[in-house]
């Protein structure tokens, strides 16, 4: 997957990196930027995974190198200046110019903070990195260490041993990927073409932040869908994978559909992989 990740970003070199994470959480009262700036260090220094940049060997092997030691990227804003009417659009202009910064994969550390103060006791912490170090699994673990860190002004005593990525990476080293190829060979061997719905020749921007389309579904048909799962065994999740389908089907007047989907997962097979960031 961080191979993956890592050929995406190099092929987007000159536009924006979708695979940019941010999460901004606001914070209100009294709050210490020093002894936040020392959580977020302390995290870094806990966890060698946090301190990878990542390359290439001379014959193009993407590999992750473990920096001994990386200064935390941090920045502090003060928009308490910035009139009350103009400072919500402030606050998203700073945020903006912060997720379309794009991280140099090959330096360490792919993780920054910026602090931003809003007015007496409202903060917003934005914390960003980049899709290839964490996945969505690691950021409330990682959240957690960071609070624990702030509340413990930096013991790390009452957190929870490390479990290192290395050990992750050892297991999936001993898993041969030809394995793997020859099961989704044999998986998509009846597929004739991918489902694509938009037209091949279309002028296609390298990398662009997804949008979000919401639809709200009303109490009576959400509680008819789940008794409909309920009495048929399934869950709301399959049933939508299969409209999802049936509309696929529809409009590419094929049987045989092929999408993808995230799920969220980890072998069991390495002790404490479910607390690893």
């Amino acid at each position: 997957m961080q191979a993956g990740l890592l050929y995406h970003s190099e092929l987007s070199k000159q536009a924006t990196d979708a695979y940019t994470v941010q999460l901004v959480l606001t914070l209100t009262g009294t709050i210490d930027p020093t002894r936040i700036r020392h959580a977020g260090q302390t995290l870094l220094d806990r966890h060698p995974n946090l301190r990878a940049a990542f390359t290439h060997t001379p014959d193009g092997q993407p590999v992750q190198i473990i920096t001994d030691h990386t200064q935390l990227p941090w920045t502090e804003t003060d928009l308490t200046s910035v009139s009350p009417d103009a400072r919500m659009d402030e606050l998203t202009r700073v945020i903006d110019a912060d997720r379309h910064t794009r991280f140099d994969l090959a330096r360490a550390p792919l993780l920054r903070f910026l602090l931003i103060t809003m007015g007496v006791g409202d903060y917003r912490l934005v914390v960003t990195n980049h899709h290839i170090l964490l996945d969505g699994w690691s950021t409330p673990l990682l959240l957690e260490e960071l609070l624990t860190l702030y509340t413990r002004d930096g013991d790390t005593t009452a957190l929870r041993a490390v479990t290192p990525y290395r050990d992750y990476l050892a297991w999936l080293a001993r898993h041969p990927t030809e394995e793997s190829r020859a099961a989704w060979a044999h998986a998509m061997a009846a597929i004739a073409e991918p489902t694509l719905l938009a037209d091949a020749d279309r002028d296609w921007q390298p990398s662009t932040f997804p949008d979000e389309i919401r639809l709200d579904v009303d109490e009576q048909r959400t509680a008819a869908l789940r008794r409909f799962a309920g009495d048929h065994n399934l869950t709301l999740n399959t049933i939508v994978q299969t409209a999802w389908a049936i509309v696929l089907g529809t409009m590419t007047s094929h049987t045989d559909i092929v999408f993808g989907t995230t799920v969220s997962g980890r072998p069991p097979h390495i002790p404490g992989i479910e607390t690893m960031i």
